[in-house]
């Protein structure tokens, strides 16, 4: 007969990403009720979720070099706001929908 082990590996384990980081729009200035174009947006297809983040990233870094608030501004597909950076824990956020929401500009 053929013993079978479980296989537990804690390195595949330890690879799931508990917390979030990542670029964002505030569409609606407001950080009690917050909406976004990329966080729990239900519009958004595959193609747009993958394209946002990117364009994001780029926004931000570029502000991150020149430090011009006008950056931080985006007007874009019908879709207008401040990019933020969002932080949270997975399963917080699922639970209660907590985050942090940090501006560029700070």
């Amino acid at each position: 007969g053929t013993e079978i082990f479980p296989f537990f590996s804690f390195k595949l384990y330890s690879k799931i990403p508990q917390n979030f980081r990542h670029y964002d729009v505030l569409l609606n200035g407001d950080v009690t009720n917050p909406q976004f174009l990329i966080h729990n947006n239900p519009n958004l297809n595959k193609l747009a979720s993958q394209y946002y983040p990117a364009l994001l990233a780029s926004k931000a870094s570029e502000y991150a070099l020149k430090k011009d608030s006008a950056m931080v501004r985006f007007d874009q597909h019908g879709y207008k706001g401040q990019i933020v950076i969002l932080d949270g824990d997975y399963i917080r956020n699922y639970q209660s929908g907590e985050l942090t929401i940090t501006f560029l500009t700070e």
